[in-house]
């Protein structure tokens, strides 16, 4: 595996050994893959916002999911089309203007404070406070958000 950064571009090279499995490979042909989170970092988000993990939520028109249903579990949805493992810079700008998703005032300025370098991975101090993150991990370190799926 060779992994590239430049700016705010990530590539992942990857080879897969199939010797001496039964699948063949020619040129041009393709390969899926569906990452999936833990269902126990699933469970970990929806009990630490007080969600209902039966909730129906729309499944996002870009998902695989969208092929086969309109309406999915929350539980599901986050298991299999959202990425809790890498936060993005994003997620604290949201914060820092969050009052939506009843952010303290100490918080937003706190979020406010990681973003004011800017949200790229030029901003040492951002990546830093993301890189050994979840997204579970800085929802608890801003404890007044509580964003809703709807």
């Amino acid at each position: 595996t060779t992994r590239v950064v430049a700016g705010d571009c990530e590539t992942l090279h990857l080879e897969i050994d199939i010797t001496g499995s039964s699948v063949t490979y020619t040129a041009g042909d393709s390969l899926g893959v569906l990452p999936a989170n833990h269902p126990e970092s699933v469970s970990e988000l929806i009990q630490h916002l007080h969600w209902d993990p039966r909730q129906l939520v729309p499944a996002p028109s870009w998902s695989y999911l969208s092929k086969a249903s309109k309406e999915v579990t929350l539980s599901e949805a986050l298991e299999k089309c959202y990425d809790l493992k890498s936060v993005k810079p994003e997620l604290l700008r949201c914060i820092a203007e969050g009052a939506q998703w009843g952010a303290s005032g100490s918080d937003r300025h706190r979020a406010a404070g990681l973003i004011a370098g800017g949200l790229s991975r030029s901003n040492a101090a951002l990546m830093a406070y993301l890189e050994p993150r979840e997204v579970v991990d800085v929802l608890a370190d801003f404890p007044s958000v509580r964003p809703s799926f709807t």
